[in-house]
């Protein structure tokens, strides 16, 4: 069993009883999880009283409260599907920062094996769903030509995860940082482009749901319409994607409309609707079953870096990004096959779509 920061000091100050009854929190919540996915009859959600269906309507209606102020499993700064959980980042970059002081081999010890495993595992199924969904789209959306260049810009995008001697030699604070990020290093349509996952990110998350969020949302600005104008291409079906995340105020843009410059929120506002797309495609496939209960935590864990925590909210990026709010009620509460995995009504307003 791995003690997160805030499990150590309540360890350290009643020992051995502490340290057993966590065992034993933990312990339940495993057997509860197993009951429930064996005793679930076809993955139904439960609504028939209408206290439940008034319950789950108003769920529905505040999402962002559901799935960002709600208080993390057992109040030890975790939060569980049936799949892995994610940490706190603040707990996450302490546990970081602590093996670094303390183990020889942190960094081996933070991407171990079975992690990097997990990841590339990942990677290599949510590049696969991007590409066919490029494939699967109408020639109304796509030209030939422009399907030509999303493939192979997602294509030349590599996972780049760090050496067991020497780490990020040219992004050393990464090692300790809870992020996820696309970089492109040279300008031109043949530059290099890479994924990176920082070490407290890599130690902090398990849950395959948000590893497929985060690794699409990274993907996805290797195609999305700002980093393709920044090498001189346009598509007209991703133009009017864009317009309707500024008329529908998802997006907020510089007031001189000069669009995809600083402080525009277009590339983030497309990254986290693309990640949608391929998260509404993992629910289906691995959440199918789930009881109520964890079709909401398995929803939650994919969106939960989306969520600013209380001592962080005051400088939490609204410059690129829309606010925590928006990206959760806006862009992923008004998806029609997540509202129905959760058992909600569909959206009032209508969803951005590319057509």
């Amino acid at each position: 069993m791995v003690l997160k920061p805030n499990q150590r000091k309540l360890v350290r100050r009643w020992g051995v009883p502490v340290l057993g009854a966590l065992i034993l929190l933990g312990a339940a919540d495993l057997w509860k999880t197993s009951f429930r996915l064996r005793g679930a009859s076809g993955g139904g959600i439960g609504t028939s009283s209408p206290a439940q269906k008034r319950l789950l309507a108003k769920r529905c209606r505040r999402l962002y409260q559901e799935f960002c102020k709600g208080e993390p499993d057992f109040g030890i700064g975790t939060y569980t599907d049936p799949t892995g959980e994610v940490w706190l980042d603040s707990d996450a970059e302490a546990a970081a920062a602590e093996a670094k002081r303390t183990d020889p081999h942190w960094i081996d010890s933070i991407y171990s094996p079975q992690r990097l495993a997990r990841i590339a595992d990942v990677e290599h199924w949510v590049k696969e769903r991007l590409l066919e969904w490029i494939q699967a789209q109408p020639a109304t959306v796509f030209k030939a030509r422009d399907r030509r260049e999303l493939t192979n810009r997602l294509k030349s995008t590599k996972l780049d995860l760090p050496t067991l001697e020497q780490g990020y030699p040219d992004e050393p604070d990464l090692l300790l940082q809870p992020q996820a990020l696309y970089e492109r290093l040279n300008s031109g349509n043949k530059g290099v482009r890479r994924l990176r996952l920082g070490g407290a990110y890599v130690l902090g998350t398990s849950s395959r749901f948000n590893l497929i969020f985060t690794l699409s949302h990274e993907l996805a600005h290797a195609i999305d319409p700002c980093e393709l104008r920044s090498t001189g291409w346009s598509i007209a079906s991703f133009d009017r994607l864009s317009a309707c995340f500024i008329a529908s105020g998802i997006a907020e843009t510089p007031s001189n409309r000069l669009e995809c410059r600083r402080n525009d929120q277009l590339s983030e506002t497309f990254a986290d609707w693309m990640a949608v797309q391929i998260s509404a495609q993992a629910l289906k496939q691995w959440g199918s079953e789930y009881p109520e209960p964890q079709r909401w935590s398995a929803v939650g864990n994919s969106v939960r870096d989306l969520c600013e925590e209380e001592d962080e909210a005051s400088e939490f990026s609204v410059e690129s990004h829309p606010p925590s709010r928006v990206r959760i009620e806006k862009i992923l509460g008004t998806h029609a096959e997540v509202r129905a995995y959760l058992g909600c009504e569909p959206a009032e307003a209508s969803p951005c779509k590319l057509e």
